[in-house]
């Protein structure tokens, strides 16, 4: 898989290529999301988020020739950058693939090198393959948010799973 992907941080330099990604997978990532959350995600939108004013990093998912096919966002949660809260986006042709688990076991040694010594992701209930890698990375269940996301399919419950640094075993 090493051979197959490149992991880099994202700049302004890359909002034609996100914004492509988000277009041509928004069907795709509708089943995971609620709809208000990719109705505002724009071109402005993703100018501010990667403008760097922001608590966020951002880290693209690149095939070596040159695809993009996923996203990882790192939104901080604390003013000194140890908290943060990961979410993560992966083009449906490239899904169960082992992607999202190969990139964020490679982020989590990055993240903890730049201070970040607590990670939060949340996870609709529904969503088994993004549960089933946020545990193979080591993140623990931390607690269930009832009724608390809108869905086409309806209300769910979202989950809430924790990273420490000081918890973990060193990724193969």
């Amino acid at each position: 898989m090493n051979r197959l992907l490149k992991i880099q941080r994202a700049s302004e330099t890359d909002l034609e290529a996100i914004l492509l990604f988000e277009f041509n997978n928004k069907a795709w990532f509708s089943e995971f999301l609620p709809s208000q959350v990719l109705m505002r995600q724009n071109e402005r939108y993703f100018k501010r988020q990667l403008s760097g004013g922001q608590n966020l990093v951002q880290f693209l998912v690149y095939l070596h020739s040159g695809a993009l096919v996923g996203r990882f966002s790192f939104q901080f949660l604390d003013p000194q950058h140890t908290v943060a809260e990961v979410s993560y986006r992966v083009a449906k042709q490239c899904s169960n693939r082992g992607i999202a688990q190969f990139a964020l076991r490679r982020l989590l040694p990055i993240l903890a090198c730049y201070g970040i010594n607590e990670l939060y992701a949340q996870v609709s209930s529904e969503n088994e393959a993004s549960i089933r890698v946020l545990k193979s990375c080591g993140f623990e269940y931390s607690v269930t948010k009832e009724a608390s996301v809108k869905m086409p399919s309806g209300i769910q419950d979202t989950f809430v799973y924790k990273w420490r640094v000081d918890s973990q075993e060193p990724l193969q």
